[in-house]
């Protein structure tokens, strides 16, 4: 809220450098999650979802312009990877679940 258009940019722009890092981190995870225990991934998923909440609470609820862009921007890049983090894993989970007939339509 009230901030300027090149701060708000900015803070959009972390938040896709943090959306970068949450998908090769969440493809590394769930795959040492899923190496450990089949009910790995659903659950790393999960979990992923509800810390990332969190952040945009905080992002939404108290940022203002009297606000530091580094750390709204560093809170940005926080809750860019936790939310992005079931992205890879969901297509692993419906391939695993679905008929082979039908992967083309679950997946799009």
């Amino acid at each position: 809220r009230e901030m300027t258009k090149q701060q708000a940019t900015g803070v959009l722009l972390t938040f896709g450098a943090g959306n970068a890092v949450g998908v090769i981190l969440g493809g590394v995870l769930g795959h040492f999650s899923y190496k450990r225990d089949v009910r790995g991934p659903p659950f790393f998923m999960g979990v992923s979802l509800i810390i990332g909440c969190i952040p945009f609470y905080f992002l939404v609820n108290t940022v203002d312009e009297n606000g530091n862009v580094g750390v709204v921007s560093a809170i940005t890049i926080i809750s860019g990877i936790l939310v992005v983090i079931p992205v890879p894993l969901e297509r692993s989970i419906l391939t695993n679940v679905c008929l082979p007939q039908s992967r083309g339509r679950a997946n799009a």
